[in-house]
């Protein structure tokens, strides 16, 4: 099993957008950031109040708002999120469940697609391939973790460990698809449905508890806890449930 290095576990994309001098920071995880900056850039028009986004993965977001990093909003796992709140990193009161996200399977585009629609045909197509990347599950990357259980459940960890490949970040895992450098990638379904160069050939099955949920809440370290908390108001919108089924998630309620 190779790991491939980063030279940051965190990526900021900056908006340009500036009211007061300063934008909100929002901690935000890969799987989110297109519905996000989606829905930020619809609030910075109707509202003027701009906004950045720090993204990378949902466990290593998590980390850094425990070590103090300055910011406005946090997005992570909703157990993460909880774990926030529980400690004081976070506003009491302001937690509220964004979505729920399947994990995916993809291959380069024009390429053949395994069967996953069962926990035996993922395991069949899991053995076939000639390799397998995902994120890290040591940097927090939620599809990484979910997808090292799954194998291990599976009973195939030991199996597929020579041909497997580790990323910082299932994105990363991705791209190395869609450059035909490996096989085949699970990540979370929205990071899939954004790139190009990939097909998405299914979902892992339900029965492998690959369905995470994912929270917003106000951080304790925000200047402008009214004004961030309004950004996730936004999300929880009809516009932000459209810009957020758009890449795939579903509603809380739905799972």
């Amino acid at each position: 099993m190779r790991r491939i290095a980063a030279l940051a576990p965190v990526v900021t994309l900056f908006h340009a957008a500036v009211v007061g001098g300063a934008d909100l920071v929002v901690l935000c995880p890969n799987a989110l950031a297109t519905a996000v900056s989606r829905v930020g850039d619809e609030h910075r028009a109707a509202t003027g109040v701009g906004f950045r986004l720090v993204t990378g993965t949902a466990g290593g977001l998590a980390s850094h708002a425990a070590a103090g990093t300055a910011g406005d909003v946090i997005i992570s796992t909703t157990p993460a999120v909880a774990d926030l709140e529980a400690r004081g990193f976070t506003r009491r009161g302001t937690r509220a469940e964004v979505g729920v996200i399947f994990i995916g399977v993809a291959v380069r585009k024009g390429s053949p697609t395994p069967d996953v629609s069962t926990s035996a045909a993922l395991r069949r197509a899991l053995l076939e391939a000639r390799s397998i990347g995902y994120a890290d599950p040591a940097r927090g990357g939620t599809g990484g973790i979910i997808f090292a259980r799954a194998l291990a459940q599976l009973g195939i960890a030991d199996a597929v460990r020579d041909k497997t490949r580790l990323f910082a970040q299932g994105t990363q895992a991705l791209d190395a698809v869609s450059r035909g450098e490996i096989e085949l990638a699970v990540s979370p379904v929205s990071e899939i449905v954004v790139r190009e160069g990939l097909q998405m050939v299914g979902r892992l099955p339900a029965d492998l508890g690959a369905r995470p949920s994912y929270s917003a809440a106000v951080l304790a370290t925000t200047a402008a806890p009214e004004a961030a908390r309004a950004l996730i108001e936004r999300l929880l919108s009809d516009s932000g449930r459209a810009a957020l089924a758009s890449v795939g998630f579903d509603p809380p309620d739905t799972r």
